[in-house]
Formats: structure tokens, C-alpha cells, sequence
């Protein structure tokens, strides 16, 4: 089943102290997981589940299930994947073959992951027999792509919040966003969308701050980037769009902390509220949890 690329939320943790940051631990990022199940009577693959990772710019796949046969003495099974980049195949691989030794029901493991590429977007994953009076032929294909999903966020602070486009008592109704896309090469872009108010706070400049990480240490930040700056003309409920706040991509991009900032009157700017995220799979958790 091939769709449009998604994208899927992330378990990490980044936490602010005194302008300290930690970084969220590193690990190959699951950024998409899909089911599936193949076939029919003697030959089928159950309990399929196929787990897309994304480590260092490349790109593999996962498929764990099992291989059914039942009435199917001295026939064969086996899995086959196909790798593709914009339509261009780029290899094929096979899972162990298992064959039937009598008429009885049998099922067999499969664990595969036998292949990494920063330019796959797109597998096959099929499943084959081979008869007695046959050769390899297959018995259902199904298409997958890293099928990404959305992160909520929400930030607040005295005076200063950042949400979606309704506010309702004394802050926004819901969340904002963070997005991601995957490109060519490996390479993944965050956006960040939503709305930032300024709420009694004639005068005050804000902006938002995003902090894009690709491991476990402090040196493993990549850069920081920023939105633009809005102020405060008096002491009203005033708000901006962020459509689409997206200005790095890097194929090393494996979380971002995403934050507010208000300058203060020595032009210092000041770090309001943060959250963190990233592109694999798992739960979004506010910094300060």
C-alpha cells in the first residue's frame, strides 16, 4: 500500500536548567511502522510487521512475521524485498527459504532487515512459493513507504504562548505542530507550525527558537536556527502565523528542541518554554515534564 509520506512522533526527553541542555539519547530512529499480512489456503505470511529506521542518513527496513504452509508437502517459501529510488529499483533480497516435509500446517519465523540505503523511499515486500512443478513465483506484493506523522506541541509562559490559531482562557485551545519530510539522500526537514501570542506585553519582542540535534552529546548539535522576530504594540492579545517555520534539513537530523525566546531590555534574548522532539517513533514529551 504506497501513500503519501507522514510523519511519526518520537520517546525523547531534552531538559532545560540554568540554559542547560541535555541532549536525547541516541538510537536509530523508527520513523515508520506498517502491518501487513500475504497470501491465502497453503502459502501465507502472517503477523507481518515491517519497521522503517532512519540512522546516519540511510534508510532500512525491518520485516518480522511468520511463514505459513499447510497442505503444501515439498513446496517451498520464502520473502522477497525490493528497494527502490524514485521508481528506479536499487537491489533485490531474500529471506531464508523454508520448505513444507509433509502435508501438515507448519509456520516459520521471519526476521529480516538485510539492507540499508540514504536513497531508498520506496519497498516491495512480497511473498513467494516454489511448487514441485515450479519455479519462484509470487504469491501477493505489497508497497510501502517511510509514512511519517505529526508532533503536537505546546508552549506556555507569562505572557507569551504558542499553540494553534484558537485561544481560549488565558491561553490557546491546542497545539501547534511539528512536521517532517524526508528528501533525497536521506535527508529530513522539521516544520514547525502554529501560532505565537503576546498577551499583555506592550513592548515585548519574541521569537521561536529551534535547536536541531543528531545524537547523544552535547556536541552533537547541529546548529540552531530562528523565526522571525514580532513585538508587542501594547498591552492587548496579539498573535502571528508560523506557516511553516522549516529552515534546516540535514540527513544527520535525528531530534529537535523546539523553544520561545522574549528579549529582555538589554537586548538579551531569553529562553521562555521548550519542548523536544524527533523523527522515530514513540511517544512526544514536553521538556518540562
Amino acid at each position: 500500500m504506497y501513500r503519501l509520506p507522514r510523519f511519526r512522533t518520537l520517546a525523547t526527553l531534552a531538559v532545560v536548567a540554568a540554559a542547560v541542555m541535555t541532549a536525547p539519547a541516541a538510537q536509530a530512529a523508527m520513523v515508520d511502522h506498517d502491518t501487513l499480512s500475504q497470501g491465502s489456503g497453503s502459502f501465507q505470511f502472517q503477523s507481518g510487521d515491517l519497521y522503517w529506521h532512519h540512522d546516519n542518513g540511510s534508510y532500512s527496513t525491518h520485516l518480522t512475521g511468520d511463514i505459513r504452509l499447510d497442505d503444501a508437502n515439498g513446496s517451498c517459501a520464502r520473502m522477497r524485498l525490493v528497494y527502490f529510488d524514485d521508481g528506479a529499483e536499487l537491489t533485490t533480497k531474500y529471506g531464508g527459504t523454508v520448505c513444507a516435509e509433509d502435508g501438515k500446517a507448519h509456520t516459520y519465523s521471519v526476521d529480516l532487515n538485510p539492507y540499508g540505503s540514504n536513497r531508498t523511499d520506496l519497498v516491495k515486500v512480497s511473498l513467494q512459493k516454489q511448487t514441485a512443478t515450479s519455479g519462484w513465483t509470487t504469491v501477493e506484493s505489497d508497497y510501502f513507504d517511510a509514512d511519517f506523522t505529526t508532533d503536537k506541541i505546546k508552549l506556555t509562559g507569562d505572557g507569551i504562548d504558542f499553540g494553534d490559531e484558537w485561544w481560549g482562557v488565558g491561553g490557546p485551545l491546542g497545539s501547534a505542530t511539528v512536521s517532517w519530510t524526508g528528501g533525497e539522500d536521506g535527508a529530513i526537514t522539521p516544520h514547525v507550525s502554529g501560532t505565537l501570542y503576546l498577551n499583555n506585553m506592550a513592548g515585548v519582542c519574541a521569537r521561536m527558537k529551534i535547536y536541531y540535534w543528531s545524537g547523544s552529546d552535547v556536541n552533537d548539535m547541529l546548529t540552531t536556527k530562528y523565526g522571525g522576530q514580532v513585538c508587542s504594540p501594547d498591552n492587548g492579545l496579539h498573535s502571528w502565523t508560523v506557516g511553516d517555520l522549516a529552515p534546516y534539513t540535514s540527513s544527520q537530523i535525528d531530534n529537535v528542541y523546539v523553544a520561545m525566546e522574549t528579549q529582555g531590555t538589554n537586548g538579551s534574548w531569553n529562553q521562555v518554554d521548550n519542548a523536544a522532539g524527533s523523527a522515530s517513533d514513540g511517544a512526544f514529551l514536553d521538556a518540562n515534564e
